[in-house]
């Protein structure tokens, strides 16, 4: 709880922005009160994430599990997995955090990533998006592609998370504007307010995790 507080005015201001979005997109055009609740999680989650705070896995797991359930309704099976794998792996982030946590600045320490990571993710980007769309098509999935190239980069993404490298917003970037399109073909407004405002994030949490 601490960790969460100590935020600066700035902080504070961008985390009441994202949470107000939510709540006006809401208020207008409606839609589940899951999609709302998994919104709102999602911006407190994300928003801490950038800021190196704890308490973002606390808003995390919640997200992810109402989000799991929104992307099963619609048939992302691509999405759900993806999910069942941050779940998993926001226990593993949550342990390697604790251990690199700086009590004095309320925050974890951050990591770049080599030439060679960056030739490593981006060629596991390329062949498993290829592989993923490909097994997707067999199935009922109702946007196989999009789900590849939304779902390939999250994996990679959450594991530079929970070890704790800046360019995790990279491949966030590219995760969530993908996942954006998607929401916005099932018209899931709430949703839609949350890739918009993560995808703010992305360049926020860059300059963050990079000072």
């Amino acid at each position: 709880m601490k960790s969460f507080l100590k935020l600066e005015l700035s902080e504070w201001l961008f985390l009441l922005f994202g949470i107000v979005l939510q709540i006006v997109v809401y208020a207008i055009a409606g839609g589940g009160w899951l999609s709302f609740v998994s919104g709102l999680f999602g911006i407190c989650s994300v928003v801490l994430c950038s800021q190196r705070k704890m308490s973002s896995f606390f808003f995390g797991f919640v997200q992810v599990i109402t989000y799991t359930i929104l992307v099963m309704q619609q048939k992302l099976y691509a999405e759900a997995l993806v999910n069942v794998f941050y779940f998993v792996t926001m226990i593993i982030g949550l342990i390697s955090w604790l251990s690199n946590y700086n009590s004095e600045e309320s925050e974890v320490e951050a990591r770049a990533l080599s030439a060679k990571g960056w030739i490593i993710s981006a060629m596991a980007f390329v062949l498993c998006t290829i592989g993923s769309y490909f097994i997707l098509r067999a199935t009922n999935d109702t946007q196989p592609f999009m789900d590849a190239v939304s779902a390939i980069p999250a994996f990679i993404a959450q594991i530079l998370m929970i070890t704790r490298y800046r360019e995790q917003w990279a491949y966030w970037l590219v995760v969530n504007i993908t996942t954006l399109i998607v929401w916005i073909n099932v018209k899931d407004w709430c949703m839609i307010a949350l890739y918009v405002f993560w995808i703010i994030n992305c360049f926020y949490g860059y300059v963050k995790w990079s000072k």
